[in-house]
């Protein structure tokens, strides 16, 4: 979405853990999203440019996913408003301890 949403603007990734959980940020500089609808862009179908003439295709399923899969794990996601502009997503995933399997 950063890159479809975003294409003139670098996207940039993130990947850190903190306090037995795992953060991964996805952040571009482009129009950003409205605070009124920062909760509902995870709602399946939603799509915040509603006009007959919108460029850019897809369903609105993307993000509900993304939410589905992250809850199902223990985690979550959340948009954040990027500095100067944009939008940063990130997601949080509890870290677990792997089980060895060598006998």
């Amino acid at each position: 979405n950063a890159a479809k949403y975003a294409p003139d603007s670098p996207v940039e990734l993130f990947a850190w853990s903190r306090g037995g959980r795992a953060l991964m940020a996805v952040v571009d500089h482009g129009p950003g999203i409205p605070e009124e609808a920062r909760e509902r862009i995870f709602d399946r179908f939603t799509q915040l440019d509603q006009s007959d003439t919108r460029a850019r295709g897809g369903t609105g399923l993307g993000l509900s996913i993304v939410k589905s899969l992250s809850e199902v794990m223990g985690g979550s996601v959340r948009v954040e408003p990027t500095e100067g502009g944009g939008a940063t997503f990130v997601v949080e995933l509890p870290l677990v301890q792997s089980v060895s399997t060598e006998a």
